[in-house]
Formats: C-alpha cells, structure tokens, sequence
C-alpha cells in the first residue's frame, strides 16, 4: 500500500511538473507571437529610428564629456545638481522616441501582471542573474573584473540616479533586440532562430559594449559578465510576463544589489 501510494504521489508530482513546464512553454511561445505581430504593426522604419537614436545618443553620452561638461555648467559647478541633472538628461531622448514609436501599443508591452508574480519574477530574476554572473565568471578565470565607480557614490544618489538612467538602458536594450528581432523575421528565419541570433549577437555585444567606459575597457566584463546574463534573462522575462517594466525592475534590483554587496566587502 505504501509502495502505491507513493508511486501515486511521485506520478502527480511529475505530472505536475509537467504542466507547469507546458504552461511557461506556451505563455513565452503566446508572448513571441504578440511581439512578432506588434513589431510588424510599429514598422522597420520606426523600429531603425529607436534603434539609431539610442545608439546614436548612448554613444555620444558615454564616449564624449560634452554632455557632461554642459550639464556641469548649467548647474553652475554644483556636483550634486549635476548628477541630479544628469541621469534625466541622459534618459529624456530614449523615453521620448519610445513613447513616438509605441505610443500606440503600449497594451502589448505592459500586459497586466499580478503583484504576486512580480514578487516572485524579481526574486528569481536577480538570483539567477546572479548565479549566471558567478559561474560565468568562474568558467572564464581569465576576466578580472573591475569596481564599478558608482561604489565611491552615497548610496542615495547613487540608487536615483540607477532609477532614471536604467530606463535608457531598457531602451536601448530593446531597440536593439526589437530591430534585429524584426530584421531577422524580414528575410524569413525560423523564430527561434531569430531569437537565439537576436539575443546572442546584437544585444550583447550592443549592450555589454555600452558599458566599456564604466569598466575601464574590460571588454570580457562588459559582454560575458554583464551583457550576457542581462540579455539572457531580459529576453526570459519579457516572453514570459509580456511586461517591458517587469525586466527593468529587475534591472533595477540586481544592480542595487550588487552595489551594496561591493560596499560593504
């Protein structure tokens, strides 16, 4: 009797298991569909405008000090209006010409999801990110990280500043993902290839690059270290919640959280 009640337990144990597997499965492959259908609705052409003004912007604001140096000078040399000033003047054209493209789909990036889940998304979100940081970094021993400047910063600054300029990086993030996504569909590849080409290529290399000036130049650190775990689990939560602010969320999180762990060791 015990040995059947047991294979009983383990039977809809597994099966459980299963249908928990089918139904992720089905919500990412429903979510990949909706995407398909809102980008072919956007268009290329203000899919190439996104992506060429946060690239173009992103670049200009790492990679050059002017923008730096202005915004130093309206603030008239206060170091702490500056970096108040700052992360919105960074943010503001991403954010405009996302609102100009999906101002009319904004329903198919925010869908509805229960406060609950996004507990749980951020929870599962930032450790995983984590362990895939971790072991990343443990398979290439040849990467030497580097400190990230914001450490040096007071921790309130520092999480404002986060809150406002991760907003440009979610953009650009997804400019990139969503033009070589909808580029990729345009010469007829199979969608999983172009998911696997949107996510392995383009956006990594993209978003891990954009952080080279924050890491000294460590090309490893930005694309193995940060681009790859990012993409990879940016592109997991938005098919499977359907929500563009859920992966900013964690974003979010992650990143305060490895703040804090570095200022305190």
């Amino acid at each position: 009797m015990k040995v059947n009640q047991t294979s009983t337990s383990y039977q809809k144990d597994t099966n459980s298991f299963r249908e928990f597997i089918k139904y992720n499965i089905n919500s990412i492959k429903r979510t990949l569909i909706e995407t398909e259908q809102l980008l072919n609705k956007v268009g290329f052409l203000k899919l190439l405008l996104l992506f060429s003004v946060s690239l173009s912007w992103i670049t200009y604001v790492i990679y050059f000090e002017h923008v730096g140096n202005f915004i130093l000078r309206i603030s008239q040399g206060n170091i702490l209006i500056a970096n108040l000033v700052l992360p919105v003047f960074q943010t503001f054209p991403l954010l405009l010409s996302f609102i100009y493209v999906f101002k009319d789909n904004y329903r198919a990036l925010f869908f509805k999801v229960k406060f609950s889940r996004i507990l749980i998304y951020i929870i599962l979100g930032v450790l995983t990110e984590i362990i895939l940081s971790v072991n990343i970094g443990l398979l290439l021993k040849g990467i030497k990280p580097s400190a990230n400047p914001a450490v040096e910063d007071p921790i309130g600054i520092t999480i404002y500043s986060l809150s406002i300029s991760l907003i440009a990086e979610q953009i650009l993030f997804f400019s990139v993902y969503y033009f070589f996504f909808l580029l990729f569909l345009k010469v007829k590849l199979n969608n999983k290839i172009v998911v696997i080409i949107s996510t392995l290529i383009p956006a990594i290399l993209i978003f891990g690059l954009a952080h080279l000036a924050v890491y000294n130049g460590n090309v490893l650190q930005c694309v193995f270290l940060i681009g790859l775990p990012f993409t990879l689990m940016q592109v997991f939560l938005f098919f499977r919640s359907g929500n563009f602010f859920i992966g900013y969320i964690v974003h979010l999180v992650f990143d305060i959280t490895i703040l804090l762990i570095a200022k305190l060791t």
